[in-house]
């Protein structure tokens, strides 16, 4: 059920969606435009992973003595 619930959602996101990119691509600088915007978003993901993510994954993490002593072996 919940997969055809996000079929038609990314159908009407779609819907909406599409007219818009028809009308910014007639513009003949769009593609600088989107890899401007592409670039600010890979940014601004990268300084929150960097800032937040990490150190809570850090922090989260197991000391090293009780690392050593998993039953997975490194190879």
């Amino acid at each position: 059920m919940t997969d055809t619930l996000q079929v038609v959602y990314l159908v009407a996101i779609l819907l909406l969606v599409l007219p818009t990119l028809f009308y910014v691509f007639r513009q003949n600088n769009a593609l600088r435009n989107l890899a401007i915007w592409l670039a600010l978003f890979a940014a601004l993901g990268w300084g929150y992973h960097l800032l937040v993510e990490r150190p809570a994954l850090e922090s989260n993490a197991p000391p090293a003595e009780e690392a050593s002593d998993s039953p997975v072996r490194n190879l």
